[in-house]
């Protein structure tokens, strides 16, 4: 049993207005929290973006967080990275550094004795609070979740010197975090081998992957049907995308697979789940797709799990790098324990559970068309299975096994204990 005399702390250095924050974030904490002890249970600690405040919806999404984790939550604001200016970036985490020992100190009132675990999303919080342990908290544990190479992602937004230069100043600061917390958790056994390779230490790694609320998320024929009745798409072949378009979902790489699947199943339909309504847009205009063969429509998290079970195929094509090959997409979860399998570049984890469970499809190269087509041909062959509720039942029973919550809390409530025990 885990200890009740020590308090248990989550921290998010991010937006709560990011796409997995909901998923990944909230629903983490409802499961944990589950039962009637509180002394067993985590409160969060939000640091998020100054953007925020002029989201018109702010208090709104506030107020549902706080209802949602029975008011088990705090909210700040960190300093910006300065990523813009990379020398900057340390003047930066020293003070974000400082906002956050005064919020545990000040607001908290936390004892510099305590027992504690802070549980620190992604490297950079790790690092903020090993720092801060080092002078204060000295009794503190520290759990790294490692969610993605953030050294090797900021060269999307910033190519070039720049980007290089940051980049090597958050490779430092994933070192230093994944060197010093006292345990690891990241979402890919080959993420897991990633680490072990650029550390000499033997650290301690859980793999803990990107996991659903079954409950919210799951197929249903009915739900499926009326749904799809609403939105005109009927018998209609649905290709579906959710999430956002940032320029590591290759978008338009997207758009162009969809193209080769109306050529070969002309009844097609491009279903868009985003938030990015005006991205979206241009980039259906720059191809000329007709109004009658896409539906692009924004979903918020509480409303997208009744719209997934529209799709027939999802897709979720990126990259070959090192970003993706240790990455564990909440779309795949989320796609098919909705019933829809996936179209998929992926080489991590992911490809492992598509040939062992037959929940997808995989391609080796996306700018490949003949291979593109070669996949969609099979596809249309096994078209009857693919859009059968059986199927879709079937994979969806399988993910909810695989990566519901409950399947993997019991594990990491027992990583806490041998931690504390440590």
């Amino acid at each position: 049993m885990i200890d009740k005399d020590i308090k248990y702390y989550y921290f998010a250095f991010e937006s709560i207005f990011d796409a997995v924050f909901d998923s990944q974030v909230v629903e983490f904490i409802k499961e944990f929290n589950k039962g009637p002890d509180d002394d067993k249970k985590i409160k969060l600690l939000v640091f998020g973006s100054l953007s925020d405040l002029i989201n018109k919806k702010y208090r709104e999404k506030i107020d549902s967080i706080k209802k949602e984790l029975d008011g088990r939550c705090l909210f700040f604001f960190k300093f910006p990275y300065f990523y813009r200016f990379p020398c900057l970036l340390g003047f930066s985490v020293f003070l974000n550094s400082a906002a956050v020992c005064k919020a545990l100190v000040l607001f908290l009132r936390l004892k510099r004795s305590g027992r504690m675990v802070f549980h620190c999303r992604t490297e950079m919080a790790s690092y903020i609070l090993l720092k801060i342990r080092r002078i204060f908290f000295k009794k503190a544990k520290v759990i790294c979740d490692c969610r993605g190479v953030g050294s090797k992602e900021i060269l999307y937004k910033y190519p070039g010197k720049k980007g290089n230069i940051l980049s090597n100043k958050i490779r430092d600061i994933e070192d230093f975090a994944h060197n010093n917390s006292d345990l690891l958790f990241c979402v890919s056994e080959s993420f897991k081998r990633f680490i072990q390779g650029n550390n000499q230490k033997n650290l301690d790694i859980e793999v803990i992957p990107c996991c659903i609320n079954t409950v919210k998320f799951k197929f249903d024929a009915e739900v499926r049907a009326e749904k799809r009745r609403q939105m005109g798409i009927d018998d209609r072949f649905a290709v579906l995308y959710s999430g956002s378009l940032n320029e590591w979902q290759l978008p338009e790489e997207m758009i162009k697979i969809f193209l080769e699947f109306k050529k070969y199943i002309i009844d097609s339909i491009f279903v868009i789940f985003t938030g990015d309504i005006y991205i979206a847009e241009e980039m259906l205009k720059k191809y000329d797709l007709s109004r009658d063969s896409y539906i692009l429509e924004s979903k918020s998290f509480n409303e997208i799990s009744s719209y997934l079970p529209v799709g027939d195929i999802g897709l979720l094509i990126r990259e070959e790098n090192e970003v993706n090959k240790v990455a564990f997409p909440i779309k795949y979860t989320e796609y098919t324990r909705s019933g829809v399998p996936v179209f998929t570049s992926i080489k991590s984890d992911i490809d492992i559970f598509i040939k062992k469970y037959n929940t997808g499809f995989k391609i080796r190269d996306f700018r490949d068309a003949a291979e593109i087509r070669n996949v969609i041909s099979n596809i249309k062959q096994e078209l009857d299975n693919i859009c059968s509720n059986g199927y879709k039942e079937k994979i969806s029973d399988i993910t909810g096994r695989e990566f519901g919550w409950p399947s993997y809390m019991p594990k990491i409530r027992k990583q806490y204990q041998l931690m504390i025990d440590g």
